[in-house]
C-alpha cells in the first residue's frame, strides 16, 4: 500500500505507531512531498487492526484473514502538511 503525502518543501513529516505486522519502507524522516510505502504481513487468523500516524494524522489499518484496508482511504490536507 502506498500513501502520498503532499507538503511544502520545508514541511517535515514522519510515520509513527506501526504494529509489528506492518513495515514502513521509506525514510524515517521526510521533508516535503513523499510516498510512504507499507507492507502488511500475511495473516490467516482473526481480524486485527491498528491506529498509526502519517504526517500527524490518524490512519487505521484493518486486516481480515486475506485482505487489508486503510481508513481513511483518501484525504486532502492543507499545503502546510501534517503536524
Amino acid at each position: 500500500m502506498k500513501v502520498t503525502v503532499q507538503a511544502d518543501a520545508g514541511c517535515s513529516w514522519t510515520v509513527a505507531g506501526l504494529p509489528d505486522w506492518v513495515t514502513y519502507t521509506g525514510p524515517a524522516f521526510v521533508s516535503g512531498t513523499g510516498t510512504a510505502t507499507f507492507v502488511v504481513a500475511p495473516h490467516p487468523g482473526d481480524a486485527r487492526s491498528a491506529s498509526i500516524s502519517i504526517a500527524g494524522f490518524p490512519v487505521t489499518i484493518t486486516q481480515a484473514a486475506c485482505a487489508y484496508s486503510f481508513s481513511p482511504a483518501g484525504q486532502v490536507f492543507a499545503p502546510s502538511g501534517g503536524g
